[in-house]
């Protein structure tokens, strides 16, 4: 298995093209919200999903904001699963009116709370650093 990686890494003249072209984001489904409020939707399911434009720009998103290990999660709640301002990601089975986990499920109120803060963080950061320089 190494030596294949090596193999395919070894050839590659775009080393973060090649990570991208053989990865795949998590079943799931994935919203982005447009400049204008509109939204797209796209559902992943393994050897499922039809690979378009936005397929691969949720592609790039889902690996560069994935959350790897939660022993560091900037939601210590540990209810968002990202580690990034630019995206959220959440289980489907906590979420208000649609999750499945009876005993985790959020209400809109403690979703708005777990959101609020997640980003709440990232402006503590942002200020902090702004303030030391």
């Amino acid at each position: 298995m190494v030596n294949d990686l090596l193999k395919i890494f070894k050839n590659a003249e775009n080393m973060e093209k090649a990570v991208l072209d053989n990865y795949i984001p998590k079943d799931g489904t994935y919203f982005r919200i447009e400049n204008d409020n509109s939204i797209k939707r796209l559902t992943v399911k393994r050897n499922q999903t039809e690979q378009n434009e936005l397929y691969q720009w949720f592609k790039e998103v889902d690996y560069d904001s994935n959350l790897i290990d939660m022993n560091k999660p900037v939601d210590t709640t540990k209810k968002i699963h990202s580690n990034n301002y630019f995206s959220v990601f959440i289980k489907c089975d906590i979420l208000p009116k649609v999750g499945s986990n009876k005993d985790k499920i959020l209400t809109e109120e403690q979703l708005e709370e777990a959101i609020n803060h997640y980003f709440d963080t990232f402006l503590e950061e942002t200020n902090g650093f702004r303030s030391s320089t």
